[in-house]
């Protein structure tokens, strides 16, 4: 009878007991049926990244950029062989690692298809002079490091970085003897893969931050049961919470799933979900099981202590759990898919911990209460307080112990002496967190998404500490859109004044290693050595401008000749092709038979027109041709005024310089119609300016792109005159199909920093001012970012423009909720106070740790932030919320309801703060 009575407990009314065994049969069955209801909702769940919104101008440049340059270089891997302390990466043995990485790249199946090219320390850069590249580029200062950069030159449409991982991660079990081996870039970054000190992992960073989330709830919740057992101090109970979470899991689960046709859920979003139901679930349980134990230390009967917390507890955590989920369900006004699907589930998980710990542990008190609870393994502490209630219970009451904690309440006796100082010294205390809020740095770092401890982000940190420019393996992109020639165009003005550069003393040496010195005493001497007027300086310049007209006019193929094309064949045909258009035409044939019959009446437009045809012929040795058989008669013809065409380039001329060929057909590429202006003497120019403008934004490292070759300048002349050494010619030519097409000009840059990491986005935004004024100087020229973090800045802009809204529409229903639920204005503006200094403490604290040095010390990995990404703002802001409400809503109710049994104010206040004081560090540290 005993063992009946400890289980049925007397007091209990038998509709309440019938009422529990109800819902725990319901429980039982969620509990039974969870392992499907979670099956189910992981298949439910969509594999969604951040979306960038439609009106972003990096989404459109980068869709431009696809479109008119689909085989632009991308794709760059980096391998770093790092030598120990002490020690030098440029090794013999470091070379023939090198060396055999060359020879590997160039035979294996799974990376040929790429065509990529290898750079190291020891590569041949032939005639490039250092201003352009160096092998000092690829090691560090400290000559400890010394890096691979595998280029590929070739992206097939289908193509599979996963082979060509597999291949790169071969060397990472074969490092050079006593080195450690690096490899990272894009690829291998979203992939997973990689190698950090020669350890090689393929993990799925998705899987990775799971693991990493389980591992912190793993450690924590212990910590916090502990706590949660010295408040509540009977073991039993600490049970309940344990089935609470689960049993609040498996019930947001339900709820969830058939929203989630609606609404796109993320995998992501399940793995906040299941923190916030720990955290809240047992944050909740808490305040029941001290209010449960609290009620059976005052010794009341089960059902007394039941219907209280159904009253009052349950009350306030029903109200407290409307406004945190109010604080969720906001984040469905967010643009982001990506956070209205994480915000749904956070706002589902509210109400299943609300719904589980008001309906499930009530019913767990009335049916296993005198189980739950016996002799406490911890001793109560009463304190000597006066706190009493009304002045005719005062003598009662004051005879009569009560559980507070001394130790709040001596703190409770000094803000009572002394509001105002109490207030000022809290103030003054957390001023520096509070005053370092307005600086917080939000940043678009998309590394602040990854593990710290994937592998390829670990070999990229180190090679960071090296100071290799990481923004070489994701470059930000420039779209450089030319205005058309305009009908008056003068190509020669346009020339002209370019030639200047190959006279200036202090580019002599560039001049001279690019082999310009050919070109430039060609010009300077003259081509056929007319008398006709020619710019100073340059006496050359008259007869290279009608190479290139000849060229202009026959790029493409007639009907009637269809082999004169000038484009690639040598200069010679374009003249070929000239004398046939000109004097093999029906009018100049009628002409010279009559010239031929002895009839020299032809007008003096003829007689100058067979003329040119004569010195053409000439110019051509054209043994055969019947100019020939009048061309003494024809050239003894009187013709005053005559203005007879030169001979463009004579044979002698092209036999001491003949790269000048070359030189006319780039010049004649250069300046084509399709290509408007933009690689123009002035449109290299422009590009110019632009560029010099980027690197003065400072973390440029280098740039590709028409008018610049990594380190160095390209001028239009040295651009031209790279035709006059063949293999400077080839690779250039090659390079220009990479960076130019049509009117379009595509400008690589290169930064210090990773270029989807800290600062990367701040850097896209100075970036676009510098090209606003730009275009504002060159209005007939259109230039788009893209690239880099470039469409992470806008999705950064747009998430905070549209946290505003939030903030306004979650306010503003939170305080109408708190006027409804307490009948007072005081309330909802002091929790409203108290919200805006939770969240300038929050961010203040962000900047703290993520913006200085103070934990650099004990966090090493700290050093790469410089602020906190925008995607956790709005999860940040919507915990804060939460916490702060849940822990004001409870401190405010409890002193209600000890002002509603009669106790005075200031009993009140004692009491219900040293309570709610009490049960906050069990459930903090649960919080995410």
């Amino acid at each position: 009878m005993v063992g009946k009575r400890r289980f049925w407990d007397a007091s209990v009314r038998p509709a309440a007991r019938y009422e529990s065994l109800v819902v725990l049969l319901a429980a039982a069955a969620l509990l039974c049926s969870e392992r499907y209801i979670v099956a189910a909702l992981f298949r439910h769940t969509r594999n969604l990244g951040w979306q960038t919104p439609q009106w972003s101008q990096a989404l459109e440049a980068n869709h431009k950029i696809q479109e008119i340059f689909p085989r632009r270089l991308s794709g760059t891997i980096v391998m770093a062989i790092e030598a120990p302390s002490n020690g030098t990466a440029l090794s013999a043995d470091v070379r023939a690692f090198a060396q055999n990485v060359s020879q590997q790249v160039s035979l294996d199946e799974r990376v040929r298809q790429f065509h990529p090219r290898v750079l190291s320390y020891w590569s041949d850069f032939g005639e490039l002079p250092r201003s352009v590249v160096s092998n000092l580029d690829f090691v560090s200062p400290d000559r400890r490091m010394t890096w691979l950069l595998l280029q590929p030159t070739n992206i097939p449409d289908n193509h599979n970085f996963g082979q060509a991982n597999d291949f790169l991660q071969e060397f990472c079990s074969s490092p050079p003897p006593g080195y450690n081996l690096h490899i990272t870039g894009m690829p291998a970054i979203a992939t997973g893969s990689g190698c950090s000190s020669n350890s090689h992992a393929v993990v799925n960073p998705q899987d990775m931050s799971f693991k990493c989330l389980f591992y912190a709830e793993v450690v924590t919740t212990p910590i916090a049961l502990l706590i949660m057992g010295c408040l509540v101090r009977h073991w039993r109970l600490l049970i309940l919470p344990l089935f609470s979470v689960v049993l609040s899991f498996g019930l947001s689960a339900a709820m969830l799933i058939p929203w989630m046709d609606h609404v796109e859920v993320p995998a992501d979003g399940i793995a906040a979900m299941g923190s916030v139901i720990l955290a809240l679930s047992l944050d909740y349980s808490l305040f029941l099981l001290s209010r449960f134990s609290e009620n059976h230390n005052d010794k009341l009967t089960l059902q007394e202590n039941v219907d209280i917390i159904k009253a009052c507890t349950c009350r306030t955590i029903a109200v407290s759990g409307v406004l945190v989920a109010i604080a969720f369900f906001s984040g469905i006004l967010l643009p982001e898919r990506n956070l209205q699907g994480t915000c749904i589930c956070l706002g589902f998980a509210v109400l299943a911990c609300v719904a589980t710990n008001v309906v499930f542990l009530p019913a767990v008190f009335v049916v296993f209460g005198p189980m739950l609870v016996g002799n406490s393994f911890l001793p109560t502490w009463w304190g000597d307080v006066e706190l009493a209630a009304d002045l005719a219970d005062e003598e009662e009451r004051s005879q009569r112990p009560e559980a507070d904690n001394a130790n709040w309440l001596v703190i409770m006796r000094v803000v009572e002496r002394a509001p105002v100082a109490a207030i000022a010294l809290v103030v003054l205390f957390v001023w520096p967190i509070l005053s370092s809020a307005p600086s917080l740095h939000i940043t678009a770092d998309r590394f602040a998404m990854m593990p710290l401890w994937s592998p390829a982000v670990l070999a990229l940190r180190n090679i960071q500490d090296a100071h290799f420019p990481t923004g070489l393996m994701s470059p930000y992109e420039i779209l450089v859109t030319a205005p058309d020639q305009p009908d008056d165009l003068v190509i020669s003005n346009e020339i002209r004044s370019s030639l200047e550069p190959l006279g200036r003393p202090e580019l002599k040496d560039l001049v001279e290693k690019m082999g310009l010195g050919d070109l430039r005493n060609a010009l300077k001497e003259g081509l056929a050595g007319t008398t006709t007027e020619r710019p100073g300086g340059w006496p050359g310049f008259v007869e290279l401008m009608r190479g290139v007209t000849c060229a202009q006019n026959h790029t493409e193929s007639t009907p009637q000749h269809p082999h004169c094309s000038c484009c690639p064949n040598a200069f010679l045909d374009c003249r070929e092709c000239d004398f046939m258009d000109k004097c093999e035409s029906p009018e100049m044939q009628a002409a010279l038979k009559q010239f031929s019959s002895g009839n020299v009446s032809l007008d003096e437009e003829h007689l100058r027109m067979l003329k040119d045809c004569a010195l053409r012929a000439q110019a051509l040795d054209f043994k055969a041709s019947h100019l020939k058989t009048v061309g003494d008669q024809l050239m003894s013809s009187p013709l005053e005024g005559a203005n007879l065409t030169a001979p463009v380039l004579d044979k002698t001329i092209l036999e001491r310089f003949p790269f000048l060929v070359e030189v006319v057909h780039q010049v004649q590429s250069l300046s084509h119609k399709d290509r408007g202006m933009l690689l123009l003497p002035s449109g290299f120019a422009a590009l110019l300016e632009l560029c010099e403008d980027l690197y003065r934004t400072g973390g440029v490292a280098s740039m590709l792109g028409p008018s610049w070759l990594y380190h160095q300048r390209l001028d239009w002349v040295f651009a031209v005159g790279l035709a006059v050494k063949p293999e400077l010619r080839d690779g250039y030519n090659l390079f220009l199909q990479q960076f130019a097409e049509g009117k379009h000009a595509l400008l690589q840059v290169h930064t210090k920093f990773p270029s989807i990491g800290a600062m990367s986005a701040d850097w896209a935004q100075e970036a676009r001012r510098v090209l606003r004024a730009w275009q504002h100087r060159h209005p007939a020229f259109q230039v788009q970012l893209a690239g880099g973090n470039a469409e992470a800045a806008d999705t950064r802009d747009e998430i905070l423009r549209a946290m505003w809204t939030y903030l306004i529409v979650c306010v503003s229903l939170i305080m109408m909720v708190l006027y409804l639920s307490f009948q007072s204005l005081l309330v909802p503006l002091r929790l409203a106070l108290a919200l805006v200094f939770t969240l300038l403490a929050t961010f203040g604290m962000g900047v703290v740790i993520y913006q200085t040095t103070f934990l650099h010390g004990l966090f090493p990995q700290l050093k790469y932030f410089s602020g906190i990404t925008y995607e956790v703002i709005p999860l940040v802001t919507g915990i804060a919320i939460a916490l702060g409400l849940d822990y004001d809503i409870f401190l405010v109710s409890r002193i209600v309801e000890f002002r509603m049994q009669r106790y005075s104010d200031r009993a009140s206040i004692f009491r219900g703060r040293t309570q709610i004081a009490l049960g906050m560090p069990a459930s903090d540290p649960l919080w995410p």
